[in-house]
């Protein structure tokens, strides 16, 4: 998301979280503010390692708050130093270009309106301006672009697409931003140069920043009727008959767990979150088939849509067997780390 998109709306309305790496290796965040001081934290951190959410909130209550804020989509892809990087690349770029051809065809919107970035170590980001879609403030606005993202990687089996990154306070490396480990820059990069330039070219560019304008962007009618339609998907999925309450009762539930428990889970990260919540409450002594009951209940008021109740069961039967735990790690994956807020923090569940 690019700062100029941030400061469209008035910043005694819209907040931003940010963070940043620090100098020590720890990462900072829970930095609320309004829109229009992104800029100003950039600089503050040196405009190295910083981030900003991909959303605007219409409160600092960010967990109740709606969000607003454009369609993106992150390819990348994990490299060893015995990997060819051009040839990894090259399957991000070609999935990259498939998402593209997707938008263009199914949305309606054309390549001139679709903001491309080079992430500044291998990764590419795709934007999708909001005002294309007819975007409106919205609780769940998270979900419906984990709904949209998993439709095209569905449709174009696609491997490097990051569907785990849908969360309501995912933050996104600022454009023109420093990359703290490499040293490049994030920088806006165009269609033909994704398509034609080699990786190595690609890291050229990104040795300076570079301009980053936003498109003078009006809503698509197609596009706003495909965005609708998913609108319309996720309403009816919360519309259904059901109980609204999880009832949880232990001594401490970590914001991680907490933020799990409440919110909704998009297809794609059910089984993970299963697994995890299945591994705390074996941590606090919670039986195995009270674990399965609570998470049988959970599983049709948060996933989006229902896994299987087999499914949980099995899950649930795999933790409870084995010997492995899962703690912060991936805690930080699934959900928002509550940092020092925690008492596990930096000891793991």
């Amino acid at each position: 998301m690019s700062t100029q998109a941030l400061t469209t709306q008035s910043s005694a309305t819209w907040w931003v979280e940010c963070g940043a790496n620090l100098p020590n290796g720890r990462f900072t965040r829970n930095h609320i503010m309004p829109a229009d001081k992104v800029n100003s934290f950039r600089y503050r951190y040196g405009n190295r390692g910083v981030f900003v959410t991909a959303y605007m909130y219409d409160s600092k209550d960010q967990d109740n708050a709606n969000l607003y804020g454009d369609f993106y989509l992150d390819f990348d892809y994990e490299i060893s130093e015995a990997d060819d990087k051009e040839q990894a690349f090259n399957l991000i770029r070609q999935e990259a270009l498939a998402a593209v051809h997707y938008i263009r065809t199914i949305y309606g919107i054309e390549r001139d309106q679709i903001r491309i970035y080079f992430s500044g170590s291998k990764g590419v980001h795709i934007v999708v301006p909001k005002e294309a879609l007819g975007v409106e403030p919205n609780k769940n606005l998270n979900t419906i672009y984990k709904m949209m993202a998993e439709d095209i990687a569905r449709l174009y089996s696609l491997t490097t697409l990051d569907l785990k990154i849908y969360d309501n306070k995912r933050l996104f490396r600022l454009p023109n931003s420093i990359h703290q480990k490499t040293g490049l820059y994030k920088v806006r990069i165009s269609y033909d140069e994704l398509t034609r330039l080699s990786f190595s070219e690609i890291i050229e560019l990104a040795k300076e920043p570079r301009l980053d304008p936003r498109p003078v962007v009006h809503k698509i009618p197609r596009a706003q009727m495909e965005y609708n339609r998913y609108i319309k998907k996720l309403n009816d999925y919360l519309n259904r008959p059901r109980n609204t309450q999880v009832a949880i009762k232990l001594d401490y539930t970590p914001p991680c767990v907490e933020y799990l428990l409440n919110n909704l889970v998009p297809q794609g990260q059910r089984n993970d979150t299963i697994a995890f919540l299945a591994s705390f409450f074996k941590q606090t002594g919670m039986p195995k088939e009270q674990a399965e009951e609570t998470l049988l209940e959970w599983n049709e008021q948060k996933c989006v849509p229902p896994t299987s109740s087999r499914e949980v069961r099995t899950t649930v039967n795999s933790i409870y067997s084995c010997e492995n735990k899962m703690g912060c790690s991936r805690a930080r994956i699934l959900s928002k780390c509550g940092g020092e807020s925690c008492k596990f923090y930096k000891k793991g569940m």
